[in-house]
């Protein structure tokens, strides 16, 4: 039995591709996570001078809120991202798979 090498060939550099764009999508999303949490501690830890001990600090900021609306903002733009990558995947597998392969199937 013979195997359609173009298409084999095609679906695995549209499998390369998004796992590529899967891999920056995910180490963007890290690098910024990271640098989030950074302003979230220091936010976290100006709330919480001059506290006496036994007392919590209210998270409830202008500071605060910011950095949630940023995160929000970073995660739909990471989802987006996401669904664009998958949508070019299936588009170029689809691509692939309805060229003709100039097997033919003996039955």
């Amino acid at each position: 039995m013979t195997y359609p090498l173009e298409q084999m060939i095609g679906i695995s550099h549209a499998n390369t591709q998004l796992v590529r764009k899967l891999a920056d999508i995910g180490y963007s999303n890290w690098e910024e996570h990271v640098r989030m949490g950074g302003r979230f501690t220091s936010a976290f830890a100006d709330q919480s001078k001059g506290l006496t001990p036994g007392t919590i600090p209210t998270l409830k900021s202008e500071t605060v809120s910011g950095l949630f609306d940023d995160f929000v903002q970073k995660r739909t733009a990471a989802f987006a991202d996401t669904k664009a990558a998958w949508d070019e995947w299936r588009s170029c597998c689809a691509e692939v798979m309805s060229k003709p392969t100039g097997v033919e199937r003996s039955g």
